[in-house]
């Protein structure tokens, strides 16, 4: 998000990095107005209080997390001539390739679903509901062109989205780029797997894995 006035896009900018690192319970305004170098009212003088500023936090994500995710239409030609592991790849953009700015949104929220409201809807329809819809929009694109074999795609969908997920919060907890390679390699298996339990009906020429 960026504001006309600096000093908004400022605090906007530092609460998320405050509240990522030391939850947002434990962040009051005086630890804002320090951690920016302005006085507390110069944090009113923008945002009525700390649930406004989260707010529009979450507003942010929420318009931006699937920025980098293609349509169906802009991943055809995987799903046609790449193999599998290509169009399990297209469907599950990795964490690692989200902006840095909504890396730590994405802990924000995983630390405040229990808690809020507005944060449990996120994960909910957000990264679960709309990550396995648009996962099984691609697999059944690839049954309707018929590049896969016919098969359970909302299942399909709802395991590898799940097990994204869960890899998700388990970085959250430890975010060093050690851990990251470690879960990267995790989510690898993950796609070999399911992998195996798709049938591709013409596989391409390259000779890539099906």
């Amino acid at each position: 998000m960026k504001y006309t006035n600096d000093t908004k896009n400022l605090i906007f900018y530092k609460c998320i990095e405050l509240f990522s690192e030391y939850s947002f319970e434990l962040v009051s305004i005086s630890d804002i107005a320090k951690a920016i170098g302005k006085t507390k009212s110069s944090i009113y003088n923008h945002f009525s209080s700390k649930q406004e500023i989260l707010d529009e936090i979450y507003d942010f994500f929420c318009e931006h997390f699937t920025d980098n995710r293609n349509t169906i239409e802009e991943i055809e030609p995987i799903i046609q001539n790449g193999s599998i592991m290509d169009i399990i790849h297209s469907v599950f953009f990795s964490f690692g390739d989200l902006e840095s700015v909504l890396l730590p949104i994405l802990r924000i929220v995983h630390q405040r679903k229990y808690h809020d409201e507005t944060a449990r809807l996120i994960v909910q329809n957000i990264l679960l509901a709309d990550g396995v819809k648009y996962a099984e929009d691609v697999f059944n694109r690839a049954v309707e062109t018929g590049r896969l074999a016919p098969f359970d795609t909302h299942c399909l969908a709802v395991l590898c989205n799940n097990s994204r997920h869960y890899i998700y919060e388990k970085w959250i907890l430890n975010p060093t780029n050690e851990y990251y390679m470690t879960l990267s390699e995790e989510e690898d298996l993950m796609f070999s797997y399911v992998n195996r339990l798709i049938t591709d009906l013409n596989p391409p020429e390259s000779g890539a894995a099906s």
